[in-house]
Formats: C-alpha cells, structure tokens, sequence
C-alpha cells in the first residue's frame, strides 16, 4: 500500500511524536502552552523559484539551556528532508525565517517543525507546528 505523500508525511511524524514523546512531561505550569505555526511566502511558486518558510510560536516559550528545532519537508514523492537546528530563536513579537531554499521537484510539498526546549530544573518540553503545503508548478 502506498500512502499519499500528505498522508504518509502526517504518520511518519506522528510515529516521530510519539517516539520522542515517552522522554517529554507535560508542562505543568499555569500559562498557556504555545502554539507553533508555520507559513510559505506563497502558496504556489514555479519552478525554479525559491521559498522561504517561516514560523511564530505564542506565546514565546521561556529562556531555556537547550534549545532544538526539527523541520520536516515531504517532497511530493514521498521523501523526506529534515534539517536540524540547535539554535533557532522563536518568539511570537515577529515572524521567524526557518528555511530559504528551491524546491527541486514539481507538486505538492508539505512542512511541519518541532521545537524542544529544556529549562532549568524542568523536563523537556516541546511544540509542534501545524502541517503547511505548498504546491511547486
């Protein structure tokens, strides 16, 4: 059976979630857990153009020690890039550039990211995005 890559994109990071999940406690202080969304600068781009992908979580999450961010692009065959970066700095006052590239492929791309933070004396915390698609002609 092959999923549809939109499909296939949304279980490989749920199986990812739950992997990481086992190490994560929830937070349980009383402000709101962030939300974290990314966005394309366009919903469609021609081939051979480029696309930059951006990201606001609010609200922002506290100054940590450790800070991890995991983007995901599904490629419209399936495959998978993920870029890891352990410096990424999100807050929820301004849009955050996460990624500049040129898609090499035609179709539909789909994005989700992952930040982790851990603060002093607390366990690891994390959000996940919302899943973006653009579509590449």
């Amino acid at each position: 059976m092959r999923l549809v890559p939109s499909v296939q994109f949304a279980f490989i990071l749920s199986f990812l979630l739950i992997l990481s999940s086992s190490a994560i406690i929830a937070n349980a202080q009383t402000q709101p857990s962030p939300s974290f969304f990314v966005w394309s600068s366009s919903p469609e781009v021609k081939s051979g153009w480029h696309v930059k992908i951006y990201g606001r979580i609010c609200p922002t999450p506290p100054v940590a020690e450790e800070v991890k961010a995991y983007y995901y692009l599904v490629k419209p065959d399936g495959s998978i890039i993920t870029i890891f970066d352990d410096e990424p700095s999100f807050t929820c006052k301004k849009d955050t550039l996460i990624h500049d590239f040129k898609p090499d492929m035609i179709g539909t791309w789909s994005v989700a990211a992952v930040y982790r933070w851990i603060s002093q004396n607390e366990p690891e915390q994390q959000v996940q995005s919302n899943v973006m698609n653009f579509s590449v002609k």
